[in-house]
């Protein structure tokens, strides 16, 4: 009776192997020929025939690739943040223009994508692949680090003279409108428009940094001008109280001079 049980349970664990197997399920013998199977892969792909060697010295140039472009981008971030800083305060010609073209390039090379440029760069300029690439990389990396850089110095462009005069935040903490007024000529007040303009992202990661908040919003600069308009009124106000008193003086001056003139009569 008991072989018979036995027997009968052999059979009946045969036949589900053979189901399993028919149904494709995992098996212990399907995992070691699995493995068995990658391992082999990985060996004719990285070991077989020195391929290892290969994926090395791609490493290698990447690792190369990645030094001169970064080198390069530092070198022309660096000098495009010190012309645009210290070229942002010049009224002349000449700086201007050189501003003008550090903002063209950095505006260009940071909203055109990096594939666009690579193509450029070993279709037009370079024949070789690597050279076009450390070029290509390290002008991208340098609009980049020039923004960087000029976002941690101090703006030429806005004025000591500038004071927050009142702030909005919108209830979703998304958006945020600040009211700046500055003391000065229409020219200082657009250049210290201007300059805190382009440093809204730096004044948001600040914000980010320092205040913890649930989302940190979009900061929009506004030209509020009802402190000059209130010293514009003061000093129209003193003009209109010194003109009455110059008129008066006169008044006063006749008046005197009829009492000694009466005086003397008498």
């Amino acid at each position: 009776m008991r072989t018979a049980r036995v027997a009968r349970a052999v059979q009946l664990s045969g036949a589900c192997v053979r189901a399993n197997k028919e149904r494709g399920y995992p098996s212990v013998e399907n995992f070691w020929n699995d493995l068995n199977k990658l391992l082999s892969d990985f060996y004719k792909v990285t070991v077989y025939k020195g391929r290892w060697v290969q994926y090395l010295e791609g490493l290698g140039m990447t690792i190369a690739l990645a030094a001169l472009a970064c080198l390069i981008g530092v070198c022309i971030g660096v000098l495009v943040a010190l012309v645009k800083y210290y070229a942002g305060g010049k009224k002349s010609f000449g700086w201007k223009t050189v501003n003008a073209a550090c903002g063209i390039y950095v505006t260009v090379i940071r909203g055109t994508p990096i594939v666009v440029q690579l193509l450029i760069a070993y279709t037009i300029l370079f024949n070789g692949s690597f050279e076009a690439c450390v070029f290509a990389f390290g002008v991208n990396s340098g609009a980049y680090v020039a923004e960087i850089i000029r976002g941690g110095l101090k703006d030429p462009r806005i004025s000591p003279w500038t004071s927050v005069v009142a702030v909005e935040v919108a209830p979703d903490l998304k958006s945020c409108k600040a009211w700046i007024s500055v003391l000065g000529d229409e020219e200082v007040r657009k250049s210290t428009l201007q300059g805190l303009k382009s440093a809204e992202g730096f004044i948001r990661r600040e914000l980010a940094r320092t205040i913890n908040l649930r989302n940190t919003p979009d900061i929009t600069f506004v030209m509020d001008q009802s402190i000059e308009y209130g010293v514009n009124m003061s000093h129209k106000i003193d003009e209109v109280i010194a003109a009455d008193e110059q008129a008066q003086k006169p008044e006063n001056e006749v008046a005197e001079d009829t009492e000694e003139t009466e005086e003397g009569d008498e």
